[in-house]
Order: C-alpha cells, then sequence, then structure tokens
C-alpha cells in the first residue's frame, strides 16, 4: 500500500529581542531552555564555537581559557580587556596578534566585541554564561542583549522547560476515487457520487507542547474538521444502481427500483468527519549549517496517533406521485478508527532576522477498525435494506509540512504552511457501493482498500511560556 510519506507542524520557536530591534541570534525552544545542551544552561543556535556569554561577564582567565580550546582564526582581530590591562588589548592589537591571551593569572578577562574579516565568531567561557547575545545583522558585531530564559543558570534566572501553546486554522481539500452513476433524468444528465465535492474542508487545531534543557520533552496535538455538501439532479429521475429490481417494496407494491424511478428530482448528500489526536516524544537532534550556509536546527519525534475519519454518502429520490412514499434513500456509513504509533522529525532554518522556512515529516503503520453500514429505507419508516460489517485492518498514514514562521517577539510568532497527508487501508463510502445489489456477500463486506488523501493550508499563532 502507497504512503504519502510525511510531515508534521514544527513545534514553536523563540528568538530574542535587542536594544536594535532586531531579533537576536535565531533562538528556537529548542535552545532557549538550554535544550540539548549538557550543561542545562542557555545556548543559541546561531553558536559557530563555543557557548556565548554576555560581554561584561568575567569568564577563567589564562589556563582556562586555553582548556576551552575556542579555535579562533588566527586573523580574527579579537579584543579583550580585564584589570591591569589599562590599554584594553592585551596584547591582541593586530590581526596578526588575535591568540595573545593576557598572561597576567589574575587578569580576569572580559569578552568584547570581536570580528574576522567580516564575519562574527561568538565564542565563551568553559562553563558558559547562558545569555541572549546575537549578532547585528547590519554591523556583524556581537550584540549583548539581556538573557529572557536561561535555566539551571544564575544568569536569567527561570524553570527548566519551556511550555509551547499553539492555534491554527487549517484549509483541506480532498481526492475522490472515481465516482459511481446513481442516476439520471429525462434530459440525459447525469449524478455521480464524487459530483459532491466538498471543495475546501475547514477545521482547527490546538498544540500544547513541553521542552526541558536535557533535551527531552513532549507535545500533544489535536486538530478536527467537519464538512457537509450535497448536489441536486432536476427532472423526473431513474436510478443507475444495478440489481435494485430484485428488491421488493411492499407499501407501493412494487420494487425498490420502481420508487426511485418514480422521482421528481434526486440528491446527494456527503458528510465528512475528520478528528486527529498525537501525543509524541521528543528529542533534540542538534544544529546544522544548511549547504547556503543558514544555521537550522532539528528535532526527532516518537509517538502515538489516533486518526479518526467517517464517511456518510446519501442517495435520496423525492417524489410526488400518488402511491409511492415522498422520499426514498439509500444510505452508505464507513467509521474508520486508526490507531498506531508514527516515527518523523522536524527542522527550522534561519533565513534572516524574523522568517525561518520550516519542514518535517512522519510515517507510521496503524490499525484500522472498521465499521460499514447499508440501508434503504423510504419517508414511511420501510426499511428495505440494511447490511453492516465490522472489521480491523492494516493501514498506513504520511504526513509533509512546508511552512514559513515569523517572528513578533521573543515569546510570539505567527505560522503558514502547507500540508499533504495519505491514508491507505481505509473505507471510504463510495466504495461500498455494490456492482449489484442481489449480491449479498458484497453488501455484507467492508471493502477497506481506500486512500485519503488530504492537502491544503494551515495558519496560525504559537505562544512560547
Amino acid at each position: 500500500m502507497a504512503v504519502l510519506v510525511t510531515a508534521a507542524m514544527a513545534n514553536a520557536a523563540n528568538a530574542q529581542w535587542n536594544d536594535t530591534g532586531q531579533i537576536g541570534s535565531y533562538q528556537s525552544v529548542l535552545t532557549r531552555a538550554g535544550y540539548g545542551n549538557p550543561n542545562g544552561t542557555q545556548m543559541a543556535s546561531g553558536t559557530p564555537v563555543g557557548y556565548q556569554v554576555p560581554q561584561d561577564i568575567p569568564v577563567p582567565p589564562g589556563a582556562a581559557m586555553a582548556a576551552q580550546k575556542m579555535n579562533v582564526p588566527a586573523d580574527s582581530g579579537m579584543m579583550m580587556a580585564g584589570p591591569g590591562c589599562a590599554d584594553g588589548n592585551c596584547g591582541a592589537t593586530s590581526d596578526s596578534d588575535c591568540g595573545g591571551i593576557c598572561g597576567a593569572p589574575n587578569c580576569g578577562i572580559r569578552m568584547m566585541r570581536h570580528r574576522m574579516r567580516g564575519r562574527v565568531h561568538e565564542m565563551g567561557s568553559m562553563d558558559s554564561c547562558g545569555t541572549g547575545n546575537c549578532l547585528d545583522s547590519v554591523s556583524n558585531d556581537v550584540v549583548y542583549e539581556e538573557p529572557v530564559y536561561s535555566p539551571g543558570s544564575a544568569v536569567g534566572g527561570g524553570d527548566n522547560s519551556n511550555w509551547v501553546l499553539g492555534v491554527y486554522g487549517l484549509s483541506f481539500r480532498r481526492d475522490y476515487d472515481d465516482g459511481q452513476r446513481l442516476a439520471c433524468n429525462a434530459a440525459g444528465d447525469f449524478l455521480y457520487s464524487d459530483d459532491v465535492d466538498h471543495g475546501n474542508i475547514n477545521g482547527v487545531g490546538i498544540t500544547l507542547g513541553k521542552r526541558c534543557c536535557t533535551g527531552s520533552g513532549w507535545e500533544a496535538i489535536f486538530w478536527g474538521m467537519d464538512e457537509e455538501t450535497d448536489v441536486m439532479l432536476s427532472g423526473t429521475t431513474s436510478t443507475h444502481l444495478f440489481g435494485l429490481g430484485a428488491v421488493a417494496h411492499p407499501p407501493s407494491g412494487g420494487t425498490v427500483q420502481g420508487v426511485f424511478d418514480a422521482g421528481d428530482n434526486a440528491r446527494v448528500y456527503r458528510d465528512t468527519d475528520i478528528y486527529n489526536f498525537e501525543f509524541n516524544l521528543l528529542r533534540n537532534g542538534g544544529q546544522y549549517t544548511t549547504c547556503t550556509g543558514r544555521r537550522a536546527n532539528y528535532e526527532l519525534l516518537f509517538g502515538f496517533r489516533l486518526f479518526d475519519f467517517d464517511e456518510s454518502l446519501r442517495h435520496v429520490s423525492y417524489s410526488s406521485a400518488a402511491g409511492y412514499p415522498g422520499t426514498i434513500e439509500y444510505s452508505l456509513e464507513a467509521e474508520n478508527t486508526l490507531a498506531g504509533f508514527q516515527l518523523g522529525g522536524r527542522s527550522e532554518v534561519c533565513l534572516n532576522d524574523r522568517w525561518r522556512f520550516a519542514y518535517s515529516g512522519t510515517a507510521g503503520v496503524f490499525n484500522n477498525n472498521v465499521d460499514t453500514r447499508q440501508q434503504i429505507l423510504d419517508s414511511d419508516g420501510y426499511w428495505a435494506m440494511d447490511y453492516s460489517d465490522s472489521k480491523n485492518d492494516a493501514a498506513m498514514i504520511g504526513q509533509v509540512d512546508l511552512g514559513l514562521i515569523y517572528q513578533f517577539s521573543s515569546n510570539t510568532r505567527a505560522r503558514i504552511g502547507y500540508r499533504a497527508m495519505g491514508v491507505s487501508g481505509v473505507a471510504l463510502a463510495d466504495d461500498q457501493i455494490p456492482l449489484d445489489f442481489t449480491d449479498t456477500r458484497a453488501l455484507e463486506s467492508a471493502n477497506s482498500n481506500g486512500s485519503l488523501i488530504l492537502y491544503g493550508f494551515y495558519y496560525g499563532g504559537e505562544y512560547c511560556f
């Protein structure tokens, strides 16, 4: 069974403000809480070398700094100052002399702004100070900003975890299998089961997640949508469902086909309900640099997913002829409840000070509990047919998300994205229509070899606290 592989939503990130109004080092929620930092303190996602430190926080002098192995290029022009170094340079006064760390054991070295031929390297002490230093996108200077969140550190205070709440809307479309012909009118127009196309199916969703500075976390995701639509065929209509002539209709003294063929017009209704719940365990995967030099981070997930897809289809014939009921209806219901486990990952790439590109994917194998029911009944309460079936079958779900994120503040951002989702091994209402209504075995057996494909846009906001 083919699966459309995957994506989920990249759950919340956080960047910090500095004095110039620029978003800082693109810190996401993965790093704002020191996520993945073995020291349990904050580390910026944009740090290429060592940890970030504020410009006026003491760091170990001399030997301790050397032990940090900061690997600063020889032409960085790094400047350092401390007590006893009145000139503020500590021997590093030119591009050719950058390695001069103040030799006095009690120098009390403090980091200052430094530059390497237009590219800034942020460095720090052996123990990390957990601050929100960032790169000024205009001057390439290291700009100091007060720490916002630094669990386990005396700098910034705070808890050892982040909570992220997200609320968003959905606008999806779905593919339909080839429709079956249900009816025609005297003018030669036909009515097919796939004529009842929902178009856009709208819904809402909510996410809640928690990430700790140990590099682990969890998230809960819920979204749902419910849409109903119908289409009408005007004029004297007759059915194209084969075999209904063999199904008796005692109230009219004829057959079910005769009641359908006495219709003044026909209508088909479709109702679709989709609800999704996920609980995922998260693990920080780390940081990386793209081939274009942009900084990014990624996260892995493993979790449980419950996906409910219910669909009903009703073909109704309306009649004003004497001796016939006002309506006769052929209804189909297909209910799918998928439960199982999934694997996936997500990543965010920094585009500039405020924008990020996010992508993610998940895939899993599920058990699908299928229930189907087919009925023919009229408005006078007569049931001409009632068949049902229930079974368990294997199914698969794959999901892919692509999106853009805009950072409004240090803990609030907006997101818009595109999602494609494929579900195989499901029962569709259209697929339950038998080729011949005299085939009782077909009426009693659920067909769960269908596929559901959803695709469309989601949009919303996230708040980190």
